[in-house]
């Protein structure tokens, strides 16, 4: 499964996770390689939100080092399986996500949708 697949997987679940809500609609995930950009109108988010954000979502992944590097790993059931395999997310991968969840929340408040 290439790096960008993961990460989309990553972002939906991660966008379930923090939608909270049994009611909310889910939101599609941009196609693979599209960019999830804030509105221009939406209010800057400070970094120390973005990293309480990340800390949140990072809590529910075993912090390894592989490498020389701090990946986020768990155990998670690969669309298409019954069987969890190890899934693991650099930093900045999961970072990523978190912030395209956020993005995609904001627009769904907003009515834009995407």
């Amino acid at each position: 499964m290439s790096k960008a697949t993961r990460l989309i997987f990553c972002a939906g679940f991660v966008l379930e996770m923090l939608a909270g809500c049994a009611g909310q609609p889910r939101a599609q995930l941009p196609a693979a390689g599209a960019a999830a950009v804030p509105p221009a109108s939406a209010p800057a988010e400070s970094a120390a939100s973005k990293d309480r954000k990340f800390q949140e979502v990072a809590r529910g992944y075993k912090a390894i080092q592989k490498e020389g590097k701090t990946v986020y790993c768990r155990s998670e059931k690969v669309v298409g399986s019954t069987i969890p395999t190890m899934q693991c997310y650099t930093e900045a991968q999961l970072r990523n996500a978190v912030e395209a969840a956020e993005a995609t929340k904001r627009r769904m408040r907003e009515g834009t949708g995407g």
